[in-house]
């Protein structure tokens, strides 16, 4: 079912490609951005249809154009920034150039790691090492106090840190 779907949105975006004009190339680098309202016809657990709620998701998307979509976030002196805080985890990124502590237990959660770019060593309180590396994430536990984090190599270390609220 999920590869007839794929396949029939195939479709439709080149017929609405052509007829609002968009310009197209043979280039696969070249993409297209298209905010979605994408309906299933589910059933809830009593065989009822389940209550649509489109108008909300319309009310969701941003259709405004802008010159740049990129995000900025505001380094401080250590090069972490906020991406995102909500009620129920925080998000940072973290530019690591050189090795620094990163608390785990003081902030009331485990903590997760995502590197983007690089690769570092993280040493735990009790000497425990391991590699993070370009795509690849860590879970660090509660329990744990803090690790050190060091950048391997000449490159900056981007990364993620997750912590739930």
């Amino acid at each position: 079912e999920a590869l007839k779907y794929q396949k029939e949105f195939a479709e439709y975006v080149k017929k609405e490609v052509k007829k609002q004009g968009w310009e197209k190339s043979d280039n696969i680098f070249q993409h297209y951005y298209m905010d979605c309202i994408i309906y299933f016809d589910r059933i809830d657990k009593d065989g009822k249809k389940r209550e649509l709620h489109t108008d909300l998701a319309m009310q969701s998307i941003d259709f405004g154009e802008y010159d740049d979509y990129k995000c900025h976030l505001e380094m401080d002196c250590e090069g972490i920034a906020e991406i995102k805080r909500c009620d129920k985890f925080v998000s940072m990124f973290v530019r690591l150039e050189h090795p620094m502590q990163m608390a785990v237990k003081a902030a009331g959660s485990f903590k997760i790691l995502i590197c983007l770019s690089g690769k570092m060593m993280i040493t735990s309180n009790n000497g425990a090492k391991e590699t993070l590396a370009q795509c690849e994430t860590v879970l660090l536990p509660y329990a744990m106090d803090s690790v050190r984090m060091e950048p391997l190599g000449n490159a900056p270390v981007e990364l993620i840190s997750v912590t739930v609220e």
